[in-house]
């Protein structure tokens, strides 16, 4: 007898497919693509929201910005008394 062959396809979706995984390479990294500039566009506005809508916060970043060094209220240059 000769030696067997094989007919069954292989086990390896790529070998038996290459097209189809090119099609599924490109859209993986298309998919990557809009992921990450969405993930960089909520990183970017996050902090602007969050100052914008809580008053709690800005206070926090201010303090954590200045290290915890809260400044002295100014007292007003030009203040006017009324009699």
């Amino acid at each position: 007898m000769g030696p067997s062959t094989n007919t069954r396809p292989s086990s390896n979706p790529s070998k038996n497919h290459p097209k189809i995984h090119k099609v599924y390479s490109f859209v993986l990294s298309i998919l990557e693509d809009f992921f990450s500039v969405i993930l960089t566009i909520s990183t970017a506005t996050h902090m602007i929201i969050c100052c914008l809508m809580s008053s709690m916060y800005r206070d926090t970043v201010l303090t954590m910005i200045r290290c915890g060094y809260v400044p002295k209220p100014r007292k007003p240059e030009n203040s006017l008394t009324v009699d």
